[in-house]
């Protein structure tokens, strides 16, 4: 019964009112001569039929159904993807024992469990069937356990796929007592030793430069060639270009080999390490190794010119001899016409950095001041001032071409660095972050200066907590050259700091300019680059972008399209993230080995605003095939401590009777009941409608209306 008509009153007071509409309906046509028999009683069940209808609608009656709701366990399924899980080894056949496992335990099988499977490399990513493709680069098991709880809430158990073999991320042991939940680890692969080489830890410099010479070095590890003799190769596209013999003494050693190679082209070049194959040995997969240089045409020549000796001028000069971008020459002033460390050069062609330090001394004599000038002209140019220096006098050599106008001699005084908003998001200001009213004074004068027409303010002097208008380091572009000026001394004191952020921030800031200088201006809106010309196969793919308007300002309206092409790959199209100011990131996911170009176009709206291309490396990684030997320890530690069980691949099809035992396969059946309002649903007021639109046609063809 209906509820709403539940009760004796209500039933009584139901039937009261549907007999009272079938008698008035009756006796609404009883009497009427005009309608036959037959048409009287079709109108009397017509009219009846609605009234019975609309009766039944006033009681408000509600239809209740009983529903039955059955939970089927889930069940996390982690198939590992790395390619270790595809060498044969022992009695282990590779894929076939793989798919023969995965088969015993019959994942498709859904009727009393539900199955949620997840395949894992150095991802974690949903499977929708149960064959990974196992070309995984590297293998992250902590992330997929952690992952896929995060994911699967519900879970009841985790079966877990894999060699136990990690290379990526945390060790997975660590968070196995944190899950909560039962693990069944299904070892993968075999223990059985095997005799192998294996080349590991190829190490060689990302950049290098053209004619000069660079190590490129290696470990071999041997295990299971006593007193044996073997050759190790350096190629470079495919060519052996150098070789060495190392000779074992023991069954399992360690043997690490440098090569010295001269690079002779640029761009990005490939070099492998590789080890021929030896008789018996295990599988040649782990022989080789290799590593891509980007070989740029040559270093950057500085021409470093100190007129003062001061502690600045060696800290700079340490710098430069550090960092192997650059190629350094250095001259000291010391009276007349004379320097230490060669004579300057009438040569501006052979410099693409100048560098001066307390230029122009008090002392320094017209004939090396008319010498220096027209290189100043000629070239980018970096100043330092010096207490010696006089900046006045450099003002009106220069007046029209410094950064930095000083307009009278004024005293010195102890002043911090002030960075100017405005310019945060100039190439020279991407710093490590550090609190600059924490940091050693500088030297400096804070009146009498002013920044030039044009010049680009970077820091300005806080004085005792006080800001300034006096600029310290300054910018200017003119032509196709750039000129930088420190405008502050005592810079050692920051190399000196025991805060080891004053170091790093000193360093990367006249880095920076050193660069920043050195380069001719760049006119193009999108500068866009990947974060490093090389990456690994297990590297995901990083982009940064910088996009201005035809003003000069940041551009934060539109959208960077970035496409990436490779002649044996479909091309990949992405859109970069705005982080803002002008600043767009895209991060995509791993690629194969191979070289590849990216176009990026940058739109906002249906206007095109600028175009850039490049290219970039991935380099092929044996990561996986390091170590091949499953780890029984690791998948028995994480079983046991989460309260599961491990078994080998040939045990699988133990799987179900395991999960019954551990009673996490129990389907919880819930019953509830749902109730639905007759008037909810519109086929009764059709049905209402169809009576009495019935009723008038009738009436109607029998001339009652």
């Amino acid at each position: 019964m209906p509820r709403g008509i539940d009760t004796p009153e209500q039933i009584l007071l139901l039937l009261l009112s549907l007999v009272a509409a079938i008698l008035f309906s009756w006796w609404t046509y009883r009497d009427n001569e005009v309608l036959s028999p037959y048409r009287m009683w079709l109108l009397s069940i017509v009219r009846g039929s609605a009234l019975i209808l609309l009766i039944l609608l006033l009681f408000n009656p509600v239809i209740r159904k009983t529903n039955v709701l059955i939970d089927k366990p889930a069940i996390g399924v982690l198939l590992d993807n790395s390619k270790s899980v595809t060498v044969i080894r022992g009695e282990y056949d590779g894929e076939n024992s793989y798919r023969q496992a995965r088969q015993a335990v019959n994942l498709g099988d859904t009727l009393d469990v539900s199955y949620r499977i997840y395949g894992f490399d150095n991802e974690l990513f949903r499977l929708t069937g149960t064959e990974p493709d196992l070309e995984g680069t590297s293998t992250d098991i902590n992330l997929a356990l952690s992952g896929i709880v995060q994911s699967e809430p519900d879970l009841k158990a985790i079966v877990l796929f894999s060699d136990g073999i990690y290379n990526r991320g945390r060790n997975p042991s660590n968070i196995a007592s944190q899950l909560g939940i039962p693990v069944i680890t299904v070892g993968l692969g075999d223990t059985t030793s095997m005799r192998d080489l294996v080349v590991r830890n190829i190490n060689l410099n990302d950049v290098g430069y053209k004619n000069t010479e660079t190590p490129i070095t290696a470990e071999i590890l041997n295990d299971g060639f006593p007193d044996t003799s073997f050759e190790i190769q350096l190629r470079k596209d495919g060519n052996v270009i150098d070789r060495q013999t190392v000779s074992t003494t023991t069954t399992r050693s360690v043997h690490r080999v440098q090569f010295n190679t001269e690079l002779a082209e640029t761009g990005l070049q490939r070099y492998e390490i590789f080890v021929p194959e030896l008789p018996g040995e295990f599988t040649t997969a782990n022989n080789r190794a290799s590593g891509t240089i980007n070989v740029l045409d040559d270093q950057l020549r500085v021409l470093h010119i100190a007129f003062e000796i001061h502690p600045d001028v060696s800290a700079f000069r340490h710098l430069l001899a550090t960092d192997q971008n650059v190629s350094p020459a250095m001259l000291n002033w010391y009276r007349g016409d004379n320097f230490h460390g060669g004579a300057l050069t009438n040569r501006p062609d052979t410099v693409d950095l100048l560098v001066l330090h307390g230029y122009p001394n008090r002392n320094l004599p017209g004939s090396i001041k008319n010498a220096i000038q027209p290189m100043i002209e000629e070239l980018p140019v970096l100043l330092f001032t010096t207490p010696g220096s006089d900046n006045a006098e450099l003002t009106r050599e220069l007046g029209n071409r410094l950064p930095i106008i000083t307009n009278r001699s004024v005293g010195i005084t102890g002043i911090q660095l002030l960075a100017v908003e405005q310019h945060s998001n100039h190439p020279v200001m991407e710093l490590p972050l550090t609190d600059l009213t924490r940091t050693p004074l500088l030297k400096a004068p804070v009146s009498g200066i002013e920044p030039a027409i044009g010049g680009t303010e970077l820091f300005r002097a806080r004085l005792r907590s006080q800001e300034t208008e006096a600029p310290v380091i300054t910018l200017r572009t003119i032509g196709n050259r750039r000129i930088s000026q420190v405008n502050a001394f005592e810079l050692y004191r920051w190399f000196q700091s025991t805060n080891q952020e004053h170091r790093e921030y000193i360093s990367a800031l006249l880095s920076n300019l050193v660069r920043w200088t050195s380069n001719e201006p760049d006119n193009r809106l999108l500068t866009i680059a990947p974060v490093r010309p090389v990456f690994d196969e297990n590297e995901q793919i990083r982009f940064e972008a910088t996009l201005r308007n035809e003003s000069g300002d940041p551009e934060s309206d539109a959208i960077i399209e970035l496409t990436v092409t490779k002649p044996d790959r479909q091309p990949g199209t992405y859109t970069m993230t705005n982080r803002g100011l002008g600043r767009y990131e895209l991060q995509i996911p791993t690629m194969p080995a191979g070289t590849y170009r990216f176009e990026a176009t940058a739109r906002k709206g249906s206007a095109r605003l600028d175009e850039q291309s490049g290219s970039f490396n991935v380099s092929e990684t044996n990561i996986e095939f390091i170590d091949t030997r499953r780890n029984d320890d690791l998948l028995a530690w994480i079983a046991g401590q989460t309260g599961g069980t491990f078994i080998t691949y040939d045990e699988a099809d133990r799987l179900p009777s395991i999960l019954q035992d551990l009673n996490v396969l129990e389907v919880v059946t819930t019953e509830f009941i749902s109730e639905t309002p007759l008037y909810q649903s519109p086929l009764w007021f059709v049905l209402l409608i169809a009576l009495l639109t019935a009723e008038w046609v009738i009436r109607k063809s029998s001339a009652l209306v």
